[in-house]
C-alpha cells in the first residue's frame, strides 16, 4: 500500500492493516473468480469447498463490517475515562447489531468447513489418515476428529479442511495451537528476532515468544511486497 501508516504494519499487528491487506484480497479474488478457469484454481487453491465457502470469500460486505468495528475499536480507544453504565450498553448494542449483520453474511458459508489441528497418523494406498482436534468454539476439550488427506499433515501447523474433501490447506503461521495446553495463539507481534502470540482465553500463559524460523520469514516476505 502507499499509504505510509500501513506500512511495515506487519511488524506490530493492527486492525486497519488487516483490513487493509483483506480489502486488497478480496478484490483479487473477486477478479479472478469471473474467469471460470482461474475459478477452478481458486477452489483448489481453497481445498475444494462449498459453493457457499467460495461465494463469502469476496464478499465486499464483509471488509464493510470490519471497517465499521474498526471505527468503533478506534474511538472507544480514544475516549477518555472511564465510560459509564449508559455508555457501556450503547457500546454493547451497537456491537452486537455488527455482529449481527456479519452473521447474516456468513450464514452457512463455514458450516462444512473446520480449522484442525492434527495428531496420531496411518498411511494406507496412497491415503494419510489423521486422529485431528477440532478447533471450534469456547470450551476444551476440542472434539476429536478424523481427517483423510491426500498430503502429509504437519503435527505442529494449523489446516482448514472442508468436509468432502481430501485436500487440508495449511494456515499461515499466525495462528497456533498448543496440543498440550489446549491453547490456541494468535500473532500480534515482532520483538526484535522473535515473534510474539497472545491468548485470550488460556490465563496461565496469555503470552509467548518464538525465534522467528524460516516458515514465518517467507511469510514477512510476501507481507514486505504488499
Amino acid at each position: 500500500t502507499n499509504d505510509d501508516k500501513f506500512q511495515d504494519w506487519y511488524l506490530k499487528s493492527t486492525f486497519g492493516g488487516w483490513n487493509q491487506l483483506t480489502s486488497r484480497l478480496t478484490k483479487a479474488t473477486r477478479t479472478l473468480l469471473n474467469d471460470k478457469i482461474k475459478k477452478e484454481l481458486i477452489k483448489t487453491s481453497f481445498g475444494k469447498p462449498s459453493d457457499e465457502f467460495i461465494a463469502l470469500v469476496p464478499d465486499k460486505a464483509l471488509f464493510n463490517i470490519l471497517e465499521e468495528s474498526r471505527i468503533y475499536r478506534n474511538k472507544w480507544k480514544g475516549h477518555g475515562g472511564l465510560p459509564s453504565f449508559k455508555e457501556t450498553k450503547q457500546r454493547v448494542t451497537s456491537l452486537e447489531g455488527t455482529l449481527a449483520k456479519l452473521r447474516n453474511i456468513i450464514k452457512d458459508g463455514f458450516s462444512s468447513s473446520k480449522l484442525i489441528s492434527a495428531k496420531a497418523g496411518t498411511y494406507s494406498e496412497g491415503v494419510h489418515n489423521y486422529n485431528a482436534t477440532e478447533l471450534t468454539g469456547t470450551r476444551t476439550p476440542f472434539n476429536e476428529i478424523n481427517v483423510k488427506s491426500i498430503n502429509p499433515l504437519d503435527t505442529n501447523k494449523l489446516y482448514l479442511f472442508h468436509e468432502g474433501s481430501d485436500t487440508p490447506i495449511e494456515l499461515i503461521p499466525f495462528l497456533k495451537y498448543n496440543q498440550e495446553d489446549n491453547a490456541c495463539y494468535f500473532y500480534t507481534s515482532i520483538e526484535g528476532s522473535g515473534v510474539r502470540f497472545i491468548s485470550f482465553h488460556f490465563d496461565k500463559n496469555s503470552e509467548i515468544e518464538e525465534e522467528i524460523n524460516d516458515a514465518f520469514k517467507e511469510v514477512l516476505k510476501i507481507l514486505e511486497r504488499e
